[in-house]
């Protein structure tokens, strides 16, 4: 037997086995690198949030107006004070809307006596439309009667009787004429005295030039009639039978128009009477509500929580100085009711999975950094609100120690989504996803005989140290940390 036997079996006699090299040993330690054992422990999941304290029951104060627009503060209750209900919260500048009431309720009874006065006319026209359109028709009748018989009767009689005039006054001058001529030829054959024949020449002298002048007369009268005073007349009838047949149809618009036209302005007064009466309801329903009284017992709060933040454009004392003005229909006041309170927070999308309903932790607060309460997260948004963020509601267990929390306070939050003592889990680098489905996952299992073979698994949670196992790998089972297929 060689030395080198003889020594060989002396170690292994001394030592127990064959003495392992360096390299060996550098080969094994590597191997241990790139398996894991299975083990069984705690796995607890935790979600950290930031949370604010808010106030289960606040009620908003603001301005609803349904007529009057300006507000002007005279004077406030301070930012925290404590108030009753009843108690003034803010005092507003009343004089504007006095004024506008006083000015309604004037305008209202000057406007009431409009309406009667309308009334009483459209009465009146109603009753007296019938008879003027009687009148109208009364009076057409007449002037087309006149305008007839004048045409028919007067004209021609009168037109006759001037001629005839003419006529008789030439017969007259005639008459007189012979007379005078007869006269003249008698006293020159009779034996009168000169005296007495003179008398009755003179008077037959007379008469003639009396009658001439009479002719005279007659003829200027005749022209003056047929060619003046008939035609005139005549224009004037057929005018005034016109001016009638246009009043009787005016009459007869105004019948028809006139009602209805006062009627509607009847009406549209009618109309502006109840929309003032309606603005001067609402004008007093205003000035009521502008003395802003306490609602309920609480905390004043300047502003308007939203989801637990109070809104930053509210928070300042100047929106209620004197002169300052307040915005309709805008929440500027919060009474705000301790007790019982509640935390919101909001929860990233990533997180989602994790917080539910009924999911415990506790609530630090920022003020009081060794006041834990209790909480529970009671209901979270269907809907984000704001991208990517969900907000959520949880209850919290004051308890006596809570006694200086207020609402607006900011706590941090630790929320247990997932606890189990007695979980299977590997380290994430151990489990692998099928490349036809990722669905389904795999360990590569190492054997007894150091040989690797895939096999499925069934992971539940997960962080990022540790994958839980639900099925297909036992506590004491060997993995590998690395996938063999991909050298």
């Amino acid at each position: 037997m060689s030395l080198r036997a003889l020594v060989l079996i002396g170690v292994l006699t001394l030592g127990g086995g064959v003495p392992r090299l360096p390299a060996q040993e550098a080969a094994d330690g590597a191997a241990a690198k790139t398996k894991h054992t299975v083990k069984k422990g705690a796995l607890k999941i935790e979600v950290a949030l930031i949370g604010v304290f808010e106030a289960r029951q606040m009620t908003p104060i603001n301005l609803r107006p349904e007529a009057w627009a300006v507000f002007t503060v005279l004077d406030s209750v301070e930012h925290g004070s404590r108030v009753q209900p009843g108690d003034t919260l803010v005092t507003l500048d009343l004089e504007g809307i006095d004024t506008a009431i006083a000015d309604l309720e004037s305008g209202q009874k000057l406007a009431e006596l409009s309406l009667e006065t309308a009334k009483s006319e459209l009465a009146a026209t109603e009753a007296a439309l019938p008879l003027d359109l009687e009148a109208a028709e009364r009076g057409k009748r007449m002037a087309d009667e006149d305008l007839k018989r004048f045409l028919e009767l007067t004209r021609p009689q009168s037109e006759k009787s001037a001629l005839f005039a003419l006529k008789s006054a030439e017969q007259f001058v005639e008459y007189q004429q012979e007379e005078l001529n007869q006269l003249e030829k008698m006293y020159k054959a009779d034996d009168l005295t000169e005296e007495t024949e003179e008398i009755i020449l003179k008077r037959a002298r007379n008469d003639l030039e009396q009658a001439k002048f009479f002719l005279e007369q007659s003829k200027e009268h005749m022209e003056q009639t047929l060619q003046v005073e008939l035609p005139r007349l005549e224009i004037s009838m057929k005018e005034s039978a016109l001016r009638h047949e246009i009043d009787l149809g005016k009459t007869k618009t105004a019948l028809s128009v006139s009602p209805g036209k006062l009627r509607l302005a009847l009406e549209r007064q009618l109309h502006e009477f109840r929309q003032a009466a309606d603005r001067l309801v609402k004008l007093k329903k205003d000035r009521e509500a502008m003395l802003v009284k306490a609602p309920v017992a609480g905390v004043v709060y300047y502003g308007h929580c939203q989801r637990g933040k109070w809104s930053s454009s509210l928070m300042g004392e100047s929106k209620f100085t004197h002169g300052s003005a307040l915005t309709a229909n805008s929440v500027f006041m919060t009474i705000v009711q301790e007790r019982p309170m509640c935390v919101r927070t909001t929860v990233a999308e990533k997180e989602l999975r994790l917080v539910r309903p009924d999911v415990a932790g506790k609530a630090v607060s920022v003020a009081f950094p060794n006041l834990h309460l209790p909480v529970k997260v009671e209901a979270i948004a269907t809907v984000p609100t704001a991208e990517g963020n969900f907000d959520a509601k949880l209850s919290v267990d004051l308890g006596g120690d809570a006694q200086s929390l207020l609402p607006g306070m900011n706590c941090n939050l630790t929320l247990v989504a997932y606890s189990k003592p007695d979980a299977v889990t590997v380290p994430p680098a151990a489990v692998f996803s099928d490349q036809l489905d990722d669905s389904k996952q795999f360990v590569y299992r190492v054997g007894a005989d150091g040989n690797h073979q895939r096999a499925s698994v069934t992971i539940g949670q997960r962080t990022d140290t540790q994958v839980e196992i639900l099925d297909g790998l036992l506590e004491g089972d060997k993995v590998l940390l690395e996938n063999p297929e991909a050298k």
